[in-house]
């Protein structure tokens, strides 16, 4: 690379050509099939353009990091040699995102922006859940690395894209980090509450807590109800809100579904069926019949029910994606 030549475009602002200046020496290495050597070219390249703040063609060059994973046929342990250094394909993405997030002073960046960095995610994962599905050691199924699941759901929220952020929170299965992943998804469970009547806040709650019961989340359902409640009481305006959002029949169900959970007791989580069942179906049809049957089924071993056909409501839509990612 001309180094001259790069150091005049920095000076004279033409970030355009410098970042074309790096694909085209990737490109020629990529040719070669010298992938380390490529890897080495694209993070120098990023490195350079985050000294000028230049968010948008960074994004850009992260999109041939996942082209070049995906011409490795690679997973997200693999090892690049950069100089002297050891860095996995899955850090080099971390690498992008800790940039992203640096910029974001103050969550000022540009919409547009956004939706560059969201398709860069959506590429990404993509890529990784492609590559979990050939590898018979990965620990997320079918789905792509945890933290692109929820890097993903944080941007969608700020879109307001609630529907498919939730899907995103509710995929990052193995999310190390419990306190952030239920404050992340807390947060924008509230947010999209406050889009529904007051009525259905704990709905809401509920619902998110018995999907993540459903994949096997315990303590992370346990964290996210203490969490959004405890949001609800600092936010309410007098005690009597918090006390009839903390007191619904739903809530009242789910704290005792832990306990029925926590001590393996499956006489009490009949006797909780029995008494909730009807407030459950009443609600949203989907508590009871998608999430309560997987519940029973992967914790006490109980035969999952015959499903009902039809029904187009809101709860209608929001099982049938939950039950596409259970397959």
């Amino acid at each position: 690379m001309n180094v001259d030549k790069l150091k005049e475009l920095c000076e004279n602002s033409k970030f355009y050509e410098v970042q074309q200046m790096f694909i085209v020496l990737y490109n020629k290495n990529l040719k070669q099939e010298k992938f380390d050597k490529c890897a080495q070219i694209l993070l120098s390249g990023i490195n350079k353009l985050f000294k000028y703040k230049q968010l948008p063609l960074i994004i850009d060059l992260g999109k041939y990091l996942i082209q070049l994973f995906n011409k490795m046929n690679i997973n997200s342990n693999f090892i690049f040699q950069i100089k002297d250094d050891k860095i996995t394909s899955l850090d080099l993405l971390k690498h992008v995102i800790d940039i992203f997030h640096q910029l974001d002073q103050n969550n000022t960046t540009p919409k547009e922006d956004l939706q560059r960095m969201i398709n860069l995610l959506e590429k990404a994962i993509s890529w990784s859940s492609s590559a979990n599905k050939q590898s018979s050691s990965s620990q997320n199924g079918e789905f792509a690395e945890p933290i692109l699941h929820v890097e993903l759901a944080k941007l969608l929220f700020r879109l307001n894209n609630y529907e498919e952020s939730n899907k995103n929170f509710l995929r990052a299965l193995t999310f190390s980090n419990e306190e952030s992943y239920a404050k992340d998804f807390s947060e924008m469970l509230y947010e999209w509450s406050l889009k529904g009547k007051d009525t259905e806040m704990d709905l809401f709650l509920v619902r998110a807590c018995l999907q993540l019961l459903a994949l096997k989340r315990v303590e992370m359902a346990r964290i996210v109800f203490t969490t959004f409640s405890e949001k609800v009481k600092k936010l309410a305006g007098n005690e009597n809100t918090k006390l009839n959002f903390i007191e619904t029949p739903l809530c009242h169900y789910c704290k005792f579904l832990f306990i029925s959970i926590e001590k393996e007791n499956l006489d009490l989580f009949k006797v909780l069926l029995g008494k909730y069942e009807q407030e459950l179906t009443r609600r949203d049809a989907s508590l009871r019949e998608v999430y309560v049957d997987k519940i029973g089924h992967l914790f006490f071993n109980l035969p999952k029910l015959q499903k009902k056909s039809g029904g187009n409501n809101f709860g209608s839509m929001i099982s049938s994606i939950f039950q596409s990612m259970m397959k």
